[in-house]
C-alpha cells in the first residue's frame, strides 16, 4: 500500500510539472549546459532497474550505485567551449601489483615445522585515454549531438613465481617461474550521434550510438619454466604468440573509444 501511495504521489507530481510548463520551452535556457560548464556521465541502467523493480514489487530490490558507462571503467568528462561545442575525453589509469607468500615444507626434510617461502607476484597495467569533439543542436530540453572520438589503450600483465625449494632429485618437478602475456595496444576512432533530454536543470538522460574503426595488437609474450635433466636444472623460454585484430563496426567494436550503446545520466556544473 505504501508503494502504491508513493507511486501515485510521483505520478501526480510529474503530471503537474508536465502540464504547468511547456517542456520544450525555449525560455528554459538554464536547463542546458553553457560555456565553461563541465559534465560527467554515469550509467543510468542501475537507477532504471531500481525503479522498475520498485514498481514491479521486487522484494529483493537494492539501492542503485554509481556505475561506469563502459566495462573498461573509464571516467568520461566534457568541457563546453560554448553551448553548441564541447570537448570530451575519458581516462583510466590502472596500475596493480600483488604479492603473495606461502609456506611449504623444506625438501629434503621430515620436519613439517621447517618451511621455506614460495612467492607469487603479478603486475597488471591497464591505461586508456579517449578524446573527442562534440557539436550540439536544438534549443529546447531535447538536445541532439554528433561528433568524433579517438582512443588508445595500453595493457600488460606479468606473473612471477619463486620457490624456496630448488629442483633436485628429491624435488624433480617442473617449475613455472614467469608468464608474460605480452604488451597489448589498441587504437581506434569513431563517429557518434546521440540525444539528451534535460529532466532537470543541468541533469539529462540520454544515449548515443556510433560507427568506427579499431586495431588491436598483442605483442609476443613468453612463459619461462625450469625442469631437471639428470642433475642439471634447465631453464626454458616458451614463446606466446602475438595477435593482430582489425575491424570496422558499430561503436568501433570496443567501448574504450567512446561511451556508446548505454543509457546514461549526465550532470553539468
Amino acid at each position: 500500500m505504501k508503494k502504491i501511495t508513493f507511486l501515485l504521489i510521483c505520478v501526480i507530481t510529474c503530471s503537474t510539472s508536465l502540464f504547468s510548463k511547456d517542456l520544450f520551452s525555449r525560455k528554459e535556457k538554464n536547463f542546458l549546459p553553457e560555456a565553461g560548464d563541465w559534465g560527467i556521465s554515469i550509467n543510468a541502467e542501475p537507477f532504471l532497474d531500481y525503479f522498475g523493480n520498485f514498481i514491479g514489487g521486487n522484494g529483493t530490490n537494492s539501492a542503485p550505485a554509481i556505475d561506469f558507462l563502459s566495462g573498461n571503467q573509464l571516467i568520461y568528462v566534457k568541457y563546453f567551449k560554448n553551448s553548441q561545442v564541447a570537448y570530451r575525453g575519458g581516462i583510466r589509469l590502472g596500475l596493480d601489483y600483488d604479492r603473495f607468500v606461502t609456506k611449504t615444507p623444506k625438501i629434503p626434510g621430515n620436519d613439517p615445522y621447517i618451511t621455506v617461502d614460495d612467492t607469487y607476484s603479478t603486475s597488471n597495467d591497464n591505461i586508456a585515454l579517449t578524446a573527442g569533439l562534440e557539436k550540439r543542436f536544438g534549443k529546447t530540453r531535447l538536445q541532439g549531438y554528433y561528433g568524433v572520438d579517438g582512443g588508445l589503450q595500453y595493457a600488460h600483465q606479468v606473473a612471477n613465481w619463486s620457490y624456496g625449494n630448488n629442483l633436485t632429485i628429491e624435488n624433480p618437478g617442473m617449475q613455472t617461474t614467469k608468464v608474460d602475456n605480452g604488451i597489448n595496444l589498441g587504437l581506434g576512432t569513431r563517429a557518434f550521434l546521440g540525444l539528451e533530454y534535460f529532466i532537470l536543470p543541468k541533469i539529462s538522460l540520454g544515449g548515443e550510438f556510433g560507427w568506427g574503426v579499431y586495431v588491436f595488437y598483442k605483442a609476443e609474450g613468453e612463459r619461462v619454466i625450469k625442469r631437471l635433466e639428470g642433475n642439471t636444472v634447465i631453464t626454458q623460454q616458451i614463446p606466446v604468440g602475438s595477435t593482430l585484430q582489425f575491424g570496422a563496426d558499430n561503436n568501433a567494436g570496443n567501448s574504450i573509444f567512446g561511451p556508446a550503446g548505454s543509457l546514461r545520466i549526465c550532470f553539468y556544473l
